[in-house]
């Protein structure tokens, strides 16, 4: 039981007991003796995998992929551990695999959905992946439990209402104030990559309202660079290239015309002296 837990210490201590308690033939297979192997083997992985959690940000896929499998081994013989749970999570958290980690703690049985740090992850990996709303309906399930789990529920409401009221601002007319409110939002969360790239792509579109068309390019680029797979902003960010150059253009024949009835009107006053 202790093994199925995660309590590997305890697991080793009982099987060693059970030895010196009923000493096995010499020909003779113990589960005892499996029991302290397993539980040393899942002991040296743990401990080995805590240590690179801190360096798993730079560390290549393959080494990440390895690493997973290794936890995979560990909860494949303690399916009830949090520690190697916890870990596996801080690993796919740390690689930003969300992916992986939707998988994994969707897969979960029951007794371990409980726990405000796999809820976290979870929520994080949903709201990372832009699926916000899936994020909040997973911390709103653990909102009472957990302190901090509401605390980031509230956070992430936040989020939304105040790129929601920008929009709406937009939408109404008032370019110049959502501007400004979708400037505050890109501040609330700098490491959120998707969330940024939709209030980049919604000020592009105030921008571009508003007439200013290079600044509307420059947030669609960085748009694009934070989110590579966004469906809209190409489409928008060709539209700002489009009307870029129609103002340019209109800009270069307006410069164009007053150059030229500014040259009649001095040809002229000078038609007009030599009259005199």
């Amino acid at each position: 039981m202790f093994l199925i837990v995660g309590k590997f210490p305890s697991a080793r201590a009982c099987a060693q007991c059970h030895l010196r308690l009923s000493p096995p033939s010499s020909h003779e297979e113990v589960p005892a003796k499996r029991i302290i192997l397993l539980a040393r083997q899942c002991e040296q992985l743990l401990q080995a995998s805590v240590k690179r959690i801190e360096a798993t940000s730079n560390t290549p896929p393959t080494v990440v992929a390895r690493l997973v499998a290794e936890l995979d081994h560990v909860r494949s013989i303690a399916p009830l551990s949090r520690e190697a749970l916890h870990v596996q999570t801080g690993i796919l958290v740390a690689s930003a695999s969300y992916s992986v980690l939707i998988e994994k703690l969707s897969a979960l049985p029951p007794p371990l959905l409980v726990d405000a740090h796999v809820c976290m992850a979870l929520a994080r990996a949903y709201d990372f992946t832009g699926f916000t709303v899936q994020a909040m309906d997973v911390l709103r399930k653990m909102v009472k439990q957990s302190p901090v789990v509401a605390k980031e529920l509230q956070r992430l409401q936040n989020m939304v209402d105040k790129r929601k009221l920008a929009t709406k601002m937009a939408e109404g007319g008032h370019f110049v104030q959502a501007i400004d409110a979708l400037t505050l939002c890109l501040t609330l969360d700098v490491n959120h990559h998707q969330y940024n790239a939709n209030v980049l792509y919604d000020r592009a579109g105030a921008l571009l309202a508003a007439g200013k068309e290079k600044e509307s390019i420059r947030d669609l680029e960085q748009c694009l660079e934070l989110n590579r797979s966004h469906a809209l902003a190409p489409a928008r960010l060709r539209a700002a290239q489009v009307q870029a150059e129609t103002s340019r253009m209109h800009n270069q024949i307006y410069k164009e015309q007053r150059a030229h009835d500014k040259h009649v009107k001095y040809a002229d006053l000078l038609f007009q002296r030599g009259r005199r």
